[in-house]
C-alpha cells in the first residue's frame, strides 16, 4: 500500500475529530510494531537517582509552594546535599557527587549568596567543600516562546543550556522560578506540555536532574496537592517528580507541640510517578545571623537571613511517665464517671489526658483513635441518668497492663500498640 492510498483513511480520522484535512501532507515516519523480547531484570539499569526520591538524572522535579515558604532555601539545600554528600541537610541519602548550576531568574546573585551563606552557616560547611562544585548565575534564560500564530517554539538558550551543562558535567541545574524561563501563556495546556518536555528532553540528553521551583496558583490551598500548582496542569503531568512545600498549620502544631508554627514547613509528594509515597519531611527554619556587622555603619546589625534545618516532630506518646499514664488509665477504669470518645461531649475522655499529662486537646484526640484502633479502648453504648442513650470507652485492663510493664524499655511503640 503507497502513501496515497493512507490519504482518505486519514481524511476520514481528521473528520471525525474536527480536524483539518491531512491531503498533501508529508507521510509520519514509518511505525513498526516491534517484538517484546524478554529482558533478565538483573540486567536492567536502576534508575539514576540524585538526592533520595527527590531528584532523577535526566528527569526534572517540580518543587511548588506559596511565595516565601522556603522553596529557594529548599533548592539551596539539595543542592549543597548533593555537593557536600551528606544526609543530614535534607534528610535524604545524596547518591551521585557532582557540580550544581543555581540559576536565580528572580532573586539577584548578591541575594542567593546570602541564602547559601546562611545554609553553609546553619549546616556548618566549609566553603571549600563547595568551592568549584557550585555554580550561579542571574541571566536573561528564555527556554521557549511563542511565535506569531502563538504557538511554542525554542529559542536558542535550549541548546546554549544543555551545553554548558555537558562541557561543565552538571548532575543538578535549578531554575529558579520555572516562571521566568519562559514567555509562553501559564494556563495553555499546549504551552505548559511543549515547555516542560523540552526541559525533560534537555535533562534526558544531558543527564542532569532539573530541580524547577514553581508557585501556587493564587489563592492555592496549603492542603492541596497537585492541583495547587499554579497554571495548567500538562506541567505537572509532564514533570516526573511533584513536590510541594506547605506551612505548618495551626492544628498541625498543636498535635505536634509546636509554639511557633510559622517556622516548620513541610515535603510532601503532590504527585508519586518514580517512587513509592514516602513519609512527609519536616524543616524548621533557623534564623542565621551572616555575620557582616561592619560593613555599613547604617546596617550595625547586618543580616539575618531563614536556613532550613530537618526537623523530627516528637512522637505522640512521648512524655509519658508511668504515673501519668497510670492515673489515665485508672480513670478511664472508673465505672461511676464514664467518659465520652466525642471531643464536643463535656465528659469527653481526652480532657481527662490533657489534665493529667502535657498534651494539647489535638494530641489527646490523636491518642484516644490509636488506642480505640489498637484496642486499648473500646467504645460501648450506656443510658444516663436521663435514660438518653451515650456512648462511653471501655478499658482493655490487661492492654493497658501491658502497656505500664513495657514503659521502661520502649514507651512510644507499646503505648501504640500499632
Amino acid at each position: 500500500m503507497n502513501d496515497d492510498d493512507h490519504d482518505p483513511l486519514r481524511n476520514r480520522i481528521s473528520s471525525a475529530a474536527g480536524l483539518p484535512p491531512t491531503n498533501g501532507l508529508a507521510p509520519p515516519e514509518q511505525l513498526t510494531p516491534d517484538p517484546w523480547i524478554w529482558c533478565d531484570p538483573a540486567t536492567i539499569p536502576p534508575r539514576q537517582w540524585l538526592l533520595g526520591s527527590m531528584l532523577l538524572r535526566g528527569y526534572c522535579t517540580l518543587l511548588s509552594s506559596q511565595g516565601g515558604v522556603g522553596k529557594t532555601s529548599t533548592a539551596i539545600n539539595a543542592a549543597l546535599a548533593v555537593i557536600t554528600q551528606r544526609r543530614d541537610i535534607c534528610d535524604m541519602h545524596p547518591f551521585v557527587q557532582g557540580a550544581v548550576w543555581y540559576i536565580t531568574l528572580e532573586d539577584d546573585e548578591l541575594e542567593l549568596h546570602r541564602r547559601i551563606a546562611a545554609a553553609m552557616i546553619a549546616h556548618q560547611i566549609q566553603p571549600q567543600a563547595v568551592a568549584g562544585w557550585l555554580y550561579v548565575n542571574h541571566p536573561t534564560l528564555t527556554l521557549l516562546t511563542a511565535d506569531r500564530n502563538g504557538a511554542p517554539v525554542l529559542t536558542d538558550h535550549v541548546s546554549q543550556l544543555a551545553n554548558c551543562i555537558k562541557d561543565k558535567g552538571f548532575v543538578l541545574v535549578v531554575i529558579d522560578p520555572l516562571i521566568q524561563a519562559h514567555n509562553l501563556v501559564e494556563n495553555s495546556n499546549d504551552h505548559m506540555n511543549a515547555f516542560i518536555a523540552a526541559t525533560n528532553q534537555i535533562a534526558r540528553d544531558t543527564g542532569a536532574s532539573f530541580l524547577l521551583p514553581h508557585h501556587f496558583h493564587k489563592g492555592g490551598n496549603a492542603n492541596a496537592t497537585r492541583d495547587a500548582a499554579r497554571g495548567a496542569s500538562s506541567l505537572i503531568d509532564g514533570a516526573r517528580i511533584a513536590l510541594n512545600l506547605l506551612p505548618m498549620s495551626d492544628q498541625e502544631a498543636q498535635l505536634l507541640g509546636v509554639k511557633q508554627p510559622d517556622l516548620f514547613v513541610r515535603l510532601v509528594n503532590a504527585k508519586t510517578n518514580m517512587a513509592p509515597p514516602g513519609n512527609d519531611r519536616w524543616f524548621q527554619m533557623k534564623p542565621t545571623n551572616l555575620g557582616n556587622t561592619n560593613l555599613d555603619p547604617a546596617y550595625p546589625a547586618g543580616d539575618t537571613v531563614q536556613a532550613l534545618l530537618p526537623y523530627s516532630p516528637t512522637p505522640l506518646f512521648n512524655g509519658f511517665d508511668r504515673n501519668a499514664l497510670a492515673n489515665i488509665f485508672n480513670a478511664f477504669a472508673n465505672p461511676n464517671t464514664p467518659l465520652s470518645p466525642a471531643r464536643q461531649a463535656p465528659n469527653w475522655a481526652g480532657s481527662t489526658i490533657c489534665a493529667l499529662s502535657d498534651k494539647s486537646p489535638q494530641q489527646a484526640s490523636a491518642i484516644l483513635k490509636t488506642w480505640i484502633s489498637s484496642g486499648v479502648l473500646t467504645v460501648a453504648e450506656y443510658r444516663n441518668d436521663d435514660a438518653k442513650t451515650r456512648s462511653k470507652i471501655l478499658l482493655n485492663q490487661p492492654k493497658a497492663d501491658l502497656i505500664l510493664r513495657s514503659l521502661d524499655t520502649n514507651l512510644s511503640s507499646s503505648a501504640s500498640l500499632s
